[in-house]
C-alpha cells in the first residue's frame, strides 16, 4: 500500500456533527495501517455512546462497478475495529460512493461521523445517501436505486444459496453411489454360485455345474453339495414341461468317506483328513507327521500346495 494518511477535519467538540474522522487512501488500497487503527480507536473512544455514520469513497478508476466495490470494501473495513469500542448497533453504513473527476486523490477516502443520538444520525444517513446518488447520476451504468452498505450483505445471499445447493447434490450423489454399492442381491443372485465356487465345485465333484436357464427359488449353492433332493426336485418340476431329460445336479459325497457324507462343508473342514475318498487314518497320521496336518482345512492352507496351485493356475496364461 502506497502512502496513507488520516486527517481530522475538526478537532473533537461538544457538537458531535462538526467532528468527521477521514481516513484517506492511495489508489485502489483498502488496508487500514496501525497508525490509522489508532487514530480511529481514539475517534471512537472520545465519543462514547455516540452513534456513527461510515461512508466509503473512490474515485473512478478502473470504472464504476469496481471503484464501488473498492468503496464498499473500504466501509466494511473498519467494522470490526470499530466494535472494540462500541457495539454495532451504533454503526450505520451511507452507501458507497464512486466520484467522477479531478481531483482523484481526494475522492479515495473513508468518513466517519459521530452523532449524539440515533435521531440526529438519521437525516445525516438520508443526506449522504442522497449525495450519493447525485455523484452516482454521473455514471450510466449506475444503479438508479442504491442501497446502503449494511444492506448490500444480503447480496451474498444467491451465494450462499449455491454453495447449500452444491452440498445438497453432492450428498445426494454419495447416497446414490452408496445404495449402488449396498444395494442387495436377488434371491437367485445371492444364492449362485460365484466363479471360485464353481471351480472348487468342479474340483471335488468331476462334474460342471450348469445353471439353469430359469431362476429358480433354491438355486444351486455350496449347502445343496451336501443335500440336493430339493434342488433335484426343482429342476424336474421346472423342466417338466419341456420334457427335457434332467442333468444331474453335482454333489460332493461323491468325494468323501461314507461317514462324512451327511456333514456340512464347515465341518468337514475341521475333519481328519481321511474325511476325504481315498484317504485312511494311516494317511492321515503320516501327513500330520511330515506336515502337522490334522483337518482337511490345514490340508488347503498347506503352503506347498498353495504354491503349487498356484503355479498351476498362472501356467495356463504363461505365453
Amino acid at each position: 500500500m502506497g502512502r496513507v494518511w488520516i486527517a481530522v477535519l475538526v478537532l473533537c467538540g461538544p457538537i458531535y456533527a462538526q467532528t468527521t474522522f477521514r481516513i484517506n487512501y492511495d489508489l485502489q488500497s483498502t488496508d487500514v495501517s496501525l497508525d490509522q487503527i489508532q487514530g480511529l480507536s481514539n475517534y471512537v473512544k472520545a465519543h462514547p455512546g455516540a452513534y456513527f455514520l461510515v461512508q466509503g469513497f473512490a474515485c473512478d478508476t478502473g470504472g464504476f462497478t469496481i471503484s464501488r466495490r473498492v468503496a464498499e470494501r473500504r466501509s466494511k473495513s473498519v467494522l470490526q475495529l470499530m466494535l472494540h469500542d462500541t457495539t454495532q448497533d451504533h454503526i450505520q453504513f451511507a452507501n458507497a460512493t464512486v466520484i467522477k473527476g479531478e481531483p482523484r486523490i481526494e475522492h479515495r477516502r473513508l468518513e466517519i461521523a459521530a452523532f449524539p443520538t440515533p435521531e440526529l444520525l438519521a437525516p445525516a444517513l438520508a443526506q449522504a445517501n442522497r449525495n450519493s446518488d447525485l455523484a452516482h447520476a454521473e455514471f450510466p451504468e449506475a444503479r438508479t436505486t442504491e442501497t446502503p452498505v449494511q444492506e448490500t450483505s444480503g447480496s451474498s445471499l444467491p451465494l450462499l444459496l449455491l454453495l447449500l445447493l452444491l452440498v445438497l447434490l453432492l450428498i445426494l450423489a454419495y447416497l446414490f453411489w452408496t445404495r449402488i454399492r449396498t444395494k442387495e442381491k436377488s434371491p437367485a443372485e445371492e444364492h449362485m454360485l460365484t466363479p471360485e465356487q464353481a471351480e472348487a465345485v468342479h474340483a471335488i465333484t468331476g462334474q460342471p455345474v450348469i445353471l439353469p436357464r430359469k431362476r429358480l427359488k433354491t438355486v444351486i449353492q455350496p449347502a445343496n453339495l451336501i443335500s440336493p433332493e430339493a434342488t433335484i426336485e426343482e429342476f424336474r418340476s421346472t423342466n417338466m414341461a419341456s420334457k427335457k431329460k434332467v442333468k444331474p445336479v453335482p454333489t460332493i459325497r461323491k468325494a468323501l468317506d461314507k461317514q462324512f457324507e451327511t456333514r456340512s462343508l464347515g465341518e468337514i473342514a475341521k475333519s481328519p483328513i481321511h474325511a476325504l475318498q481315498g484317504l485312511t487314518p494311516r494317511h492321515s497320521k503320516m501327513l500330520e507327521e511330515a506336515f502337522g496336518i490334522k483337518t482337511v482345512e490345514d490340508l488347503a492352507s498347506l503352503k506347498y500346495f498353495e504354491l503349487a496351485r498356484a503355479i498351476t493356475v498362472l501356467a495356463r496364461y504363461e505365453e
